[in-house]
């Protein structure tokens, strides 16, 4: 498991991390992509590559995704905002 303080991130993964840090307040607690203890359950039984990439849309305040970059993984996070997910509004953000 990946540390809380994100020792482990790097520079782009720190900003990403500060930035959910800074939005997480507008995602209800307790929600079901706020706990990833089923990720980790999951990947007790997958064998990565120790490069492996992971690509997570709209999970939230990303803490799967965060979660996997903490591990070392390489992770693009990515997720609609509210305005923009109208249809024919341009979509992700």
């Amino acid at each position: 498991m990946g540390s809380p303080d994100g020792a482990g991130l790097n520079e782009i993964q720190e900003a990403a991390r500060e930035q959910f840090a800074r939005q997480s307040h507008r995602y209800a607690k307790g929600h079901i992509l706020e706990d990833v203890s089923d990720v980790v359950r999951a990947l007790q039984h997958v064998e990565l590559p120790a490069r492996a990439k992971f690509w997570t849309l709209a999970t939230g305040a990303g803490n799967t995704g965060l979660y996997l970059a903490e591990l070392g993984y390489e992770v693009t996070l990515g997720g609609y905002r509210a305005p923009d997910a109208r249809p024919g509004a341009g979509g992700c953000g």
